[in-house]
């Protein structure tokens, strides 16, 4: 795993038949390590992620698609794309039209 620090691993609830685990893009300071069928296994570099805590990816169109059709996964619409940011100091995303 890239960088220093206290790394660590951590198993989430989500694998391919939820999302295409190549089309994630973790936040900075955290790796994908593999993914099975229900599960992905992440490498933090900043130690340990607490029980419960969020994680947020980006998503290229494959994990999306897998994802918005998914029995799975939960979905939430948020109106206020202006101000919702997918990573901290990024650009707010563009309104829809």
């Amino acid at each position: 795993m890239p960088g220093s620090g206290n790394p660590s691993r951590s198993i989430l609830a989500i694998g391919h038949q939820d999302v295409d685990p190549a089309g994630l893009q973790p936040p900075p300071g955290i790796h994908i390590l593999g993914a099975s069928g229900d599960h992905l296994v992440v490498g933090s570099e900043n130690g340990a992620l607490a029980v419960g805590e969020e994680i947020r990816f980006g998503l290229n169109y494959s994990a999306l698609v897998r994802a918005m059709t998914s029995p799975f996964v939960a979905k939430a619409m948020n109106q206020n794309t202006a101000s919702s940011r997918l990573f901290p100091g990024e650009p707010a995303a563009a309104p829809m039209v």
